[in-house]
């Protein structure tokens, strides 16, 4: 859940703006970001350790109290639809662009988001068995088109970073990847709420989860690059669409990537959603002690938020400029200060009560 919850939303806009930002140096922007997200996931298993509270909510209000608790989950749910309407809304505009013309976006981004809906209405114990079946096969499939669009690099010298590191680019292309990490602190809700089999490993998994989909990250940017070339990938809004677009495997079930966008790609945005949608009812339930059918009904309305931020963007441009430069540095500081205030509070609280 934590793996599908970060980078998946997000992924097909990428990487045009670190290319932009930074050129071939963007793999160390890729890095930079990567660790970033380590770092912040760390912070959240400590402090769920030093809480041993479940949900997030919960664990916000035994550490900063009631006012705190009424301060941080609104601003921080709020943080997290407006990032999840704006990646729906550029989803829909990509479909629409490339392969459904006819199609009026509203129907794209509708359809995607009543499906997570539906699934973010279920159980914690639902919405993991449907991840489990969806996101091997979502793997599986981004591995197979990723192989096949291997046979049309051209460029391989794009893949490697000049020896000279600009700071100021270096620092805007390592926030401009930050939304692909963005995810409502779905790890502190879930870590405290895991059966684990044997010894409670949370730190590890969740290192494992980020490592991985920074993995793919890096392997993405490399074939992106390494296929259209820096100055290509700079000027392509969704440059990723033109190196899949090259694929055409006349053996196998389809021509080109249109289906492969369809399921793969939409499925994963659908989880994506999903996860969001269902830890954000799961916290908002906790916090004014409601039932499991309110919870249902949390989930419904902030899909219409979702919904509604998406139709309401009027174009591509507008919405890039939203992502990139409001809500890239705003969720950032604003997740950064929350966690390092909550984690100094619980850990002095922590000390205090041993002491004593």
């Amino acid at each position: 859940m934590v793996t599908v919850s970060v980078v998946a939303g997000g992924v097909y806009l990428w990487p045009q703006y670190v290319v932009k930002a930074e050129g071939t140096n963007g793999v160390w922007a890729l890095l930079t970001t990567t660790g970033l997200a380590l770092g912040v996931m760390t912070l959240q298993v400590l402090w769920v350790k030093m809480t041993k509270k479940t949900p997030y909510a919960l664990m916000v209000r035994d550490t900063l109290g009631v006012v705190g608790l009424w301060v941080v989950m609104p601003v921080t749910g709020l943080f997290c639809l407006i990032i999840d309407g704006i990646l729906l809304f550029l989803f829909g505009a990509m479909l629409h662009v490339f392969f459904y013309p006819m199609t009026p976006e509203i129907v794209m981004i509708g359809t995607i988001d009543v499906a997570a809906v539906w699934i973010g209405i279920r159980t914690l114990s639902t919405v993991a068995r449907s991840i489990q079946f969806w996101f091997p096969i979502i793997m599986v499939s981004l591995a197979m088109i990723l192989l096949f669009s291997s046979r049309d690099i051209r460029f391989l010298s794009s893949i490697v970073p000049t020896p000279t590191l600009v700071v100021p680019q270096w620092l805007r292309a390592s926030l401009g990847t930050w939304f692909l990490y963005a995810n409502g602190a779905v790890v502190a809700s879930l870590a405290p709420h895991v059966r684990w089999p044997g010894r409670a490993r949370p730190l590890l998994w969740t290192g494992l989860a980020i490592g991985f989909q920074g993995s793919i990250l890096l392997i993405l940017f490399a074939i992106t690059l390494a296929t259209l070339g820096a100055p290509a990938v700079a000027q392509l809004q969704w440059p990723m669409i033109y190196v899949f677009s090259l694929v055409s495997v006349r053996t196998f079930f389809f021509k080109g990537i249109g289906m492969f966008v369809l399921i793969t790609w939409a499925s994963a945005l659908v989880l994506y959603l999903a996860v969001h949608l269902f830890c954000f009812s799961w916290n908002i339930q906790a916090m004014v002690d409601a039932s499991f059918r309110a919870r249902r009904w949390i989930v419904v309305a902030a899909g219409a938020v979702v919904f509604g931020i998406a139709v309401l963007i009027p174009s591509s441009i507008k919405a890039e400029q939203l992502l990139f430069g409001l809500m890239n540095p705003v969720d950032l500081s604003w997740s950064l200060g929350v966690l390092m205030l909550s984690v100094m509070v619980a850990w002095i609280r922590r000390r205090r009560s041993k002491s004593q």
